[in-house]
């Protein structure tokens, strides 16, 4: 009951980030200590902890001041050992995987280091909602240091969305916040193009308009 609790209070602050404040947080710690208190080997609650550390750490990252910057580094390093003891106990713990990413990223660790738990975490549940999310906000915006084989597995999640459970609000959101926002929609736009012209030519009475975000129109083709 308290961990179902504990967990809505972060699907409530993932739509109003602002409810994220120290004393709420503070508030989620104590709950997650009890958790942890009664089971210390349990991966749900360890995600839980790990989930707790990046909100305390993302609140301070964009503070220019050492001292929060010191406090965000430590904080985005308490998540990733909350993830690896997640991962130690449960190996195949694709959520887990995706917030130790989600941390090396906030870190500023290397593509290769950040892309390691990513893959996994495709290989583990190639179709999961948040890894194909999380995988394509990555992909897009490191699009030209993937191979071949990334940048065809981002343009999947792009062009098909639905194969992954993402619906277009949650994909808008990915792009419209993308450094490469303009190449993602202008994709999209030539996906759509030629869709329409392939409708147009087989004489398709219900033709598929293909994937438009609000956030592209007006950008190149989208």
């Amino acid at each position: 009951m308290q961990a179902m609790k504990v967990r809505d209070t972060f699907k409530q602050i993932e739509i109003q980030p602002e409810l994220a404040q120290d004393n709420q947080l503070d508030d989620l710690a104590f709950q997650i200590e009890s958790l942890l208190f009664w089971d210390g080997m349990n991966p749900e609650y360890l995600g839980l902890s790990a989930t707790h550390y990046a909100l305390k750490g993302a609140a301070s990252e964009n503070v220019s001041d050492a001292v929060y910057q010191d406090y965000a580094e430590s904080a985005f390093g308490e998540a990733i050992n909350a993830t690896k003891a997640a991962q130690y106990i449960s190996p195949l713990n694709y959520t887990a995987l995706i917030q130790h990413a989600e941390s090396l990223w906030r870190m500023g660790k290397p593509f290769d280091v950040i892309n390691q738990p990513i893959s996994l975490a495709q290989k583990v549940a190639p179709f999961d909602t948040k890894v194909a999310l999380f995988s394509l906000e990555f992909l897009l915006a490191h699009w030209p240091q993937l191979s071949a084989s990334e940048k065809v597995l981002a343009s999947r999640y792009l062009l098909k969305p639905i194969q992954y459970r993402i619906n277009y609000h949650q994909l808008n959101e990915v792009v419209a916040r993308s450094p490469e926002k303009e190449r993602a929609c202008r994709l999209l736009g030539f996906a759509n193009q030629a869709k329409t012209s392939q409708a147009n030519m087989n004489n398709t009475k219900h033709k598929n308009k293909g994937v438009r975000l609000k956030t592209c129109k007006g950008v190149g083709r989208g």
